[in-house]
């Protein structure tokens, strides 16, 4: 299967490392700011990459909304599978996504986002369709440690 990375700080090197590690993945470009697209496969070329014909896999570890709204967008339009690492943009556009996903027929998996690769969220799910689910208890990270106890303390739950 042929796969993009957008981003390349320190979880999108990560992730061409792992990439780079596992066979029948291989990684055709990266997209970066204009200033970095210095490497031979590295390009400003974002929404070009992503539609293309031959991208199966979007590796999405950029920050914040933009441009990475618009690329898991465009995307997900084009019927690919999205893999984002990026609270900022899942936790604003989630649902639309979901939606973009079953249309197109490509896939939205947010893993990456939570737990800091502790697979819990497919785990969940497999459980949850086995069986009803009444709760769970751990520390994931220190984030949602945080934002579980504020809605533990606030009643919201």
């Amino acid at each position: 299967m042929n796969c993009v990375l957008l981003g390349y700080g320190t979880v999108g090197k990560n992730v061409e490392k792992q990439v780079q590690a596992l066979s029948g993945l291989d990684m055709r470009a990266v997209y970066v700011r204009p200033a970095k697209a210095k490497e031979p496969y590295f390009t400003p070329r974002g929404e070009e990459i992503v539609s293309s014909s031959d991208t199966d896999i979007v590796f999405e570890c950029l920050n914040g909304l933009e441009p990475a709204n618009t690329l898991i967008r465009t995307a997900l339009e084009h019927g690919k599978h999205v893999v984002s690492s990026n609270k900022a943009v899942l936790s604003t556009y989630l649902p639309e996504y979901i939606e973009l996903a079953n249309k197109y027929g490509g896939s939205i998996q947010i893993e990456a986002s939570v737990g800091g690769g502790i697979p819990l969220i497919d785990g969940i799910l497999k459980l949850s369709d086995a069986e009803e689910l009444k709760g769970f208890e751990g520390i994931l990270n220190g984030t949602c440690n945080y934002i579980l106890s504020s809605m533990e303390n606030s009643g919201a739950f």
